[in-house]
C-alpha cells in the first residue's frame, strides 16, 4: 500500500489528475503520429510529382527528337530521289514514280547497276534517346512508346544497311523505311503527344507548373 501512495498526489480528486494526464499523453502521441503520417504523405506526393514532371519533360524531348528524325528521313528521301533522277533515264524512272517505286517495284537498285548512286546514311540524331538510357525516369514512360521508338531506330539502321548493299533485300528495305515513317507520324507520335497532354493536366491539377 505504501508503494501505491507515491501515485497519490492529493487526498481527493486523484482519479481526475491521472485521467487528464493520460488524455494529454494520448493526444500528444496521436498528434505526433498524425504529423508524421502527414509529413510522409507530403514527401511521397512531392516525390511522385517530381518524377511525373521529369517524365513529362523527358517525353517532350523524346517526341521532339523523333519528329526531327522523321523530317530527316523525308529530306534524305527527297535528296536521294533527286540524285537518282539526275542519273537514271526518265523513260524508266517515270516522273510519276517515287524512288521507292523505282527502287523496289522496278528493282532499280539492281537494274541501274553502276549508274545507281550510293545512298548516304540518314542523319538520325539520338542524343535524347541515348541520354534516356541513363535516366531512371525513362522506365516510367509508357512501354508502348519506348518500344515503338526503339524499334523505329533499330529498323532504320538495319534497313539502311540493306539499301546500301543493293541486294534483293534493298527494295523491301526501302518500303519498310517509308512505312515505318508513316506509322511513326500517324500513330506513334500522336499517341505520345496524347500521353504528354494527359500528364500535363495531371501535373496542373497538383499545382505543378509545366510548359
Amino acid at each position: 500500500m505504501k508503494v501505491l501512495r507515491i501515485f497519490k498526489v492529493r487526498d481527493s480528486g486523484n482519479a481526475e489528475f491521472w485521467v487528464s494526464n493520460l488524455v494529454i499523453m494520448a493526444s500528444t502521441i496521436l498528434g505526433v503520429y498524425l504529423a508524421a503520417q502527414a509529413g510522409y504523405k507530403t514527401a511521397v506526393d512531392f516525390e511522385a510529382a517530381r518524377n511525373e514532371r521529369a517524365g513529362y519533360y523527358l517525353q517532350r524531348s523524346m517526341v521532339d527528337e523523333v519528329k526531327d528524325n522523321l523530317k530527316a528521313v523525308d529530306e534524305w528521301s527527297a535528296e536521294f530521289e533527286k540524285v537518282l533522277r539526275a542519273q537514271i533515264s526518265a523513260d524508266y524512272f517515270l516522273p510519276t514514280d517515287s524512288w521507292v517505286t523505282y527502287w523496289a517495284d522496278k528493282n532499280g537498285c539492281c537494274n541501274a547497276g553502276s549508274s545507281s548512286p550510293q545512298p548516304e546514311d540518314i542523319r538520325i540524331n539520338t542524343y535524347i534517346w541515348e541520354t534516356m538510357k541513363e535516366q531512371p525516369t525513362t522506365l516510367e514512360i509508357p512501354s508502348d512508346s519506348i518500344s515503338a521508338v526503339r524499334r523505329f531506330y533499330d529498323n532504320i539502321e538495319a534497313n539502311m544497311a540493306d539499301i546500301r548493299a543493293k541486294s534483293w533485300k534493298s527494295g523491301r528495305a526501302a518500303k519498310r523505311i517509308m512505312e515505318d515513317v508513316r506509322v511513326m507520324r500517324e500513330e506513334v507520335v500522336p499517341a505520345i503527344e496524347k500521353d504528354i497532354a494527359e500528364l500535363r493536366d495531371i501535373l496542373k491539377s497538383k499545382s505543378v507548373t509545366v510548359r
